[in-house]
């Protein structure tokens, strides 16, 4: 166990009989004399607990107690790692793919490193249970991932059917260019010469980064030129356009990465109303 800058190891032996005296008890580890440090009895149980002042001091291997008792000998095995796997400096993300590789841990025969990650974006995406795979080796490429999304990536070492250390990092993949239109796209209101266009946001897990507007295209129907706009609101209304004219109108979400996916709609503007000169 590690708090703040020491690291206290605790071995626990089961005996046979009950004791009282600790005295036999005995370390073994990198750089641990064989000595009894902090011991206690109590029934049939011997514990010690082994304690590293400064981090700098701790080396991560196998460490051990054993209670030499009338020449018989009882023996407890810590495995401890602590921060022995390393990510390495290039953690690659891509936008649905996160590429990693890691320095192994040291000290301990490993069995195998288990790799688990999960997204954190707990707004988008209901379902956020961790995600298992095994690997032997020393890198790993995790795919079928979400565009622009948070992921907590560990890499554990299983020894003996256990987890005896681990290291994690946060990972976001690449934003692309939206995934889908904004939804609900309506018209609010239509005059001879306006239409008032409304929409909500694009749904979260198609956002793939942060939305910073909305582009609006329109034309008249049969019409080759269209007109575009820009805003940062879901509200536009459009100006400047002909008295009973049917008009397409698509709109669409732009993040940092490109204009998206449109949504489409269509209205007709009204009749003008008619001046007369007496």
């Amino acid at each position: 166990m590690m708090s703040g800058a020491t690291v206290s190891l605790t071995c626990s032996i089961s005996l046979p009989i009950d004791v009282t005296d600790a005295s036999g008890i005995h370390w073994k580890g990198p750089g641990v004399s064989p000595i009894p440090v902090n011991s206690v009895t109590s029934g049939g149980m011997i514990s010690s607990v082994l304690t590293f002042s400064q981090i700098e001091s701790f080396q991560s291997g196998l460490y051990g107690c054993n209670f030499t008792l009338g020449g018989s000998i009882s023996t407890s095995i810590t495995v401890i790692v602590l921060d022995q796997v390393v990510f390495l400096p290039a953690v690659r993300p891509d936008a649905t793919i996160i590429s990693l590789s890691w320095i192994p841990a040291s000290g301990v025969p490993v069995t195998t490193y288990n790799i688990s990650y999960y997204n954190t974006n707990k707004k988008c995406f209901d379902d956020n249970k961790a995600m298992s795979v095994e690997n032997h080796t020393l890198n790993s490429t995790l795919e079928e991932l979400e565009e622009h999304t948070e992921y907590l990536v560990k890499v554990a070492v299983w020894h003996r059917g256990r987890v005896v250390g681990s290291n994690s990092t946060v990972v976001t993949t690449k934003p692309v260019a939206p995934s889908a239109g904004p939804s609900s796209v309506s018209v609010a209101g239509v005059t001879s010469s306006t239409i008032t266009v409304m929409w909500g946001s694009v749904p979260c897990i198609h956002q793939n980064g942060d939305i910073t507007g909305y582009s609006v295209q329109y034309r008249a129907v049969g019409s080759e030129n269209k007109d575009t706009v820009e805003t940062s609101e879901t509200e536009i209304t459009l100006l400047s356009l002909t008295p009973e004219t049917d008009y397409e109108i698509s709109v669409a979400a732009v993040n940092t990465e490109g204009t998206g996916v449109s949504t489409n709609t269509s209205a007709t503007t009204s009749a003008g109303s008619l001046a007369y000169i007496l």
